[in-house]
């Protein structure tokens, strides 16, 4: 990605969610003993490495994101509005923090959200493009979003102009500890957009194989 930012030079990344895992607040009984602090410095590092690829980064809020703030409102629920959510490091570098989890990332006629809207505490089924066609589709949108960290891709015929959903793969590791023996099924990659006026935005999904 890095290669490809510094030919192309977008104007703007947008991170759909989840830049972090987490892995400090994650339940996984095979997650590694980590800090918040050491995930946290992981991020920044990164962060910054991006910061310096496109004069905007725009990171919306996940569910991983989320993590340590269910873990204390659920068991020290008098700590919940005293606590600093991850993503407040990342707007103090500079970054575009999105938290308006249910309402989309709009850049035209695009549309940007993480993908668990909608199915939190529950399963987004095999055809999960088109429930969030069912939820955000607008003659003429385009809608990226992760979460399932496997591609996937649906149309909607409208009147005014079809509207699309893609799934998007993702940018980690797919076979994580904390997974223990399971094999993931996830794919790595992300997806390049150009967007004109008036124009339906173009959307090129771009898959690494064998990490390539």
């Amino acid at each position: 990605f890095e290669r490809w930012a510094a030919v192309a030079r977008p104007v703007e990344v947008i991170i759909a969610g989840d830049f972090l895992e987490l892995e400090s607040a994650s339940e996984h009984p095979g997650a590694r003993p980590r800090t918040i602090e050491q995930d946290l410095a992981d991020g920044r590092a990164i962060m910054q490495r991006l910061l310096s690829l496109a004069p905007r980064i725009t990171l919306r809020e996940g569910n991983h994101s989320t993590r340590a703030a269910r873990i204390v409102q659920h068991r020290v629920p008098s700590m919940a509005s005293r606590f600093r959510s991850p993503l407040d490091d990342f707007a103090e570098m500079g970054v575009a923090v999105d938290t308006h989890t249910h309402s989309p990332t709009r850049r035209g006629n695009l549309l940007v959200l993480h993908g668990d809207e909608g199915f939190r505490g529950g399963n987004g089924g095999a055809m999960h493009s088109r429930k969030m066609l069912e939820m955000y589709a607008e003659p003429g949108a385009t809608i990226l979003y992760g979460h399932w960290h496997r591609t996937q891709h649906f149309v909607r015929p409208m009147e005014l102009g079809n509207a699309e959903a893609y799934a998007l793969p993702c940018m980690r590791s797919l076979n994580p500890g904390w997974l223990g023996a399971e094999l993931s099924g996830w794919q790595q990659g992300w997806a390049a957009v150009t967007l004109c006026a008036g124009r339906r935005a173009t959307v090129e999904v771009l898959r690494y194989e064998s990490g390539k």
